[in-house]
């Protein structure tokens, strides 16, 4: 619970949400300090630009929201906003393939603590990693993957997601 959304209008970023026709996204949302509250739900495409509708949604206290097939289509990344003033949110979004039965989770990493520096597990045969830099300058992603290095420059600041 000391890893939610505190303040008013505190942000979770899913980056990796996708919708196709095998493929969707759920959103899960617990509040963890006992206070009913409001959040809005907000997609983006790849180009950081929004996706409508914006949902608005309510969450009663201690309680648990799973927005079933949400991500609309071209949506690379969902925002939820916490605009309770009380409420405390935590979240996952978990994007699952049809066809396959495949399930995986992603999360907010941000929300993880400060540190600059987080190990993800992946797969051997295939990768697929999804970086939205929601910071207001330029960031560098380092990775690896078997001992081999790579890295990208986010060439600018990040493209803000369209909003404030």
């Amino acid at each position: 619970a000391d890893r939610a959304l505190i303040m008013e209008k505190g942000t979770l970023v899913f980056s990796g949400v996708d919708k196709s026709s095998s493929v969707s996204t759920d959103l899960h949302i617990q509040e963890t300090a006992g206070f009913a509250g409001t959040f809005t739900v907000e997609f983006f495409g790849m180009d950081g630009n929004p996706i409508p509708p914006v949902r608005n949604e309510s969450i009663e206290a201690f309680g648990y929201a799973a927005l079933q097939d949400a991500a609309p289509a071209g949506a690379y990344a969902a925002r939820i906003r916490n605009t309770s003033a009380s409420s405390r949110l935590a979240g996952y979004a978990t994007v699952i393939d049809s066809k396959t039965r495949d399930r995986w989770t992603t999360t907010d990493s941000r929300s993880k603590g400060s540190a600059s520096e987080w190990f993800l597990p992946m797969p051997s045969e295939s990768l697929e990693v999804f970086v939205t830099n929601t910071s207001p300058g330029p960031v560098d992603v380092t990775f690896s993957d078997s001992g081999r290095l790579g890295m990208l420059r986010w060439p600018e600041p990040g493209l803000k997601l369209n909003f404030a």
